[in-house]
């Protein structure tokens, strides 16, 4: 890639957006052939039709990333860092539903765990805790893409898709099962924002910052310590909501193989 044959990306054009004939102009303004520059501009058009959405550093990050593998040749992509904005604004709308059940008076226990909980909270409570130890063995062996892979699998199959959709559904007037939820769901939310600290260091600075007070908050994310896999939290109760997770990314997939839109009725 070279500035001067216009075929490199900005990466502040990634972080803050470019319009189509900026990005256009900066290939006129380049080294290359009249006849090369043309059809660079036809490929800019074709892949780029209305130019470059703001990313943020974040989605640049986690999508440089999900490069480091052990293949030294990287042929990057920038509608995989798009596709990451995505994945934040994601991470953004789990928050923010999150908070909505906490409600304004929630106050978290010390050592955030009911001795209520349900199937369904101890389930995503071993996913997170077998989540952190892999992620943290990807991490000593310097296989940042694994760590970003899995973070996002747990964090779209089994937060999003199966424990925030399964909150839905449980009796909002027997407050012994709202107040266990509200304190496993805390506990998850909390230590995946540390999980995903070194990842997107921001947007985990940003949504820390709104997590109510509790015991052990610290003044910023990257003064708490790096969660690690503890046997305590490891319950032998899966089965039922793994069954439910194959079925929903079985069913997902079915769903991408015959192009059905997402939001069709049975």
């Amino acid at each position: 890639k070279s500035k001067s044959k216009g075929n490199e990306i900005y990466h502040l054009d990634i972080i803050n957006g470019c319009l189509l004939n900026n990005l256009i102009q900066t290939i006129k303004d380049s080294l290359l052939p009249e006849k090369e520059k043309e059809k660079a501009i036809i490929m800019k058009k074709k892949n780029l039709p209305e130019g470059l959405p703001v990313c943020g550093a974040d989605a640049l990050r986690f999508s440089l990333l999900s490069y480091v593998t052990e293949n030294k040749d990287i042929s990057f992509d920038v509608r995989n860092t798009i596709g990451y904005r995505q994945f934040c604004n994601k991470i953004w709308n789990a928050f923010k539903f999150s908070m909505n059940i906490f409600g304004n008076d929630f106050n978290p226990q010390s050592n955030n765990i009911s001795n209520e909980m349900s199937d369904g909270e101890k389930w995503i409570i071993s996913e997170i805790n077998n989540i952190t130890k892999k992620i943290n063995e990807a991490l000593e062996l310097n296989k940042m893409a694994d760590a970003c892979e899995l973070f996002y699998s747990f964090w779209f199959n089994s937060f999003c898709d199966i424990f925030l959709e399964y909150s839905k559904y449980i009796d909002k007037d027997n407050k012994s099962k709202i107040n266990s939820l509200k304190q496993t769901l805390f506990f998850v939310l909390e230590q995946s924002l540390r999980l995903l600290h070194p990842i997107m260091p921001f947007l985990t600075e940003e949504l820390y910052q709104k997590l109510p007070y509790f015991e052990k908050k610290q003044e910023t994310i990257s003064l708490c310590n790096y969660p690690i896999f503890e046997s305590k939290f490891s319950y032998d109760n899966n089965n039922k909501f793994e069954i439910i997770n194959k079925l929903v990314s079985t069913t997902r997939q079915l769903m991408g193989i015959i192009n059905l839109p997402s939001k069709s009725n049975p």
